[in-house]
């Protein structure tokens, strides 16, 4: 999975999307750091919650620590959900 966005779905949490850039028009609102991005693993705190995503794959380019902008919105669902699946992933440029 490659793009400049990711974005995760859990069930009852809602969807977050995840960049290395605040971008305002994904609902970033005021840019503020969630968390990283270092090697394979992302983290980031959401209302008490901390959520670390770990990858097989470096997830951004370079061997730094990148701040990451993070955007929730808890009322997104899937267009057709699937009970079988607990977790979502996806992206976009």
């Amino acid at each position: 999975m490659a793009g400049s966005n990711i974005w995760f779905y859990l069930p009852g949490h809602g969807r977050y999307v995840v960049s290395l850039l605040p971008h305002q028009q994904y609902g970033f609102g005021r840019p503020q750091k969630a968390g990283q991005v270092a090697g394979q693993s992302l983290t980031f705190s959401d209302s008490g919650v901390t959520y670390r995503l770990e990858c097989n794959r470096r997830i951004a380019p370079g061997l730094g620590i990148y701040n990451i902008y993070v955007s929730h919105n808890a009322v997104w669902r899937p267009a057709e959900p699937d009970a079988n699946e607990p977790f979502l992933l996806g992206s976009f440029d």
